[in-house]
């Protein structure tokens, strides 16, 4: 390495050396090394990659447990106007504990990975065709999509929520949002 430095510090050198911006995305930049005006090689530095949801904390509860927000407006006019079968559900609920609640992404906690349809058949405990029309019902009442990304759950009328501190409330009061 101290050699490198050699190679660009004019006390050791007639020609110059130096290091050229070349092309720039979002997924890194290309970086090309002169001498003088000969061009002697490139480099392609990657940036760190994040995830989308990186930057936010895990833990939004402050140290309490989360829970789930079924606002009951929402939910009574879904039952209104779909008719569901409440046997169908009741297979929403262990998937709430699995949901991306930033994305609606399914996934498992410790995995990282989008859940397939084979982890649903583990979930439910049922059959390969009763898991299927489970599904294909979440799907029928807009509860469940499928896309590149994975399943994703509605947050239409089911939400994450978490206690929040107001600023007003100093004397320790808490509110949920």
């Amino acid at each position: 390495m101290h050699e490198l430095t050699k190679l660009f510090d004019d006390a050791y050198n007639v020609i110059s050396c130096r290091i050229v911006k070349g092309f720039k995305n979002d997924k890194g930049i290309q970086l090309i090394l002169k001498v003088g005006d000969i061009e002697i090689g490139k480099l392609w530095y990657e940036f760190e990659r994040k995830p989308p949801d990186a930057d936010r904390s895990k833990s939004r509860t402050g140290g309490k447990p989360s829970y789930y927000i079924v606002v009951e407006r929402d939910l009574d006019k879904f039952i209104n106007e779909k008719k569901p079968d409440y046997e169908i559900l009741g297979y929403l609920w262990p998937l709430l504990s699995k949901t991306s609640w930033h994305t609606g992404l399914l996934k498992y906690k410790r995995k990282k990975k989008p859940l397939r349809f084979e982890d649903f058949i583990d979930i439910f405990g049922k059959s390969r065709a009763k898991t299927a029309e489970i599904v294909n019902k979440l799907k029928e009442y807009g509860i469940l999509s499928h896309d590149k990304d994975g399943y994703k759950l509605s947050r239409d009328f089911i939400k994450k929520g978490r206690a929040k501190k107001s600023k007003e409330n100093s004397q320790g009061g808490e509110q949920f949002a």
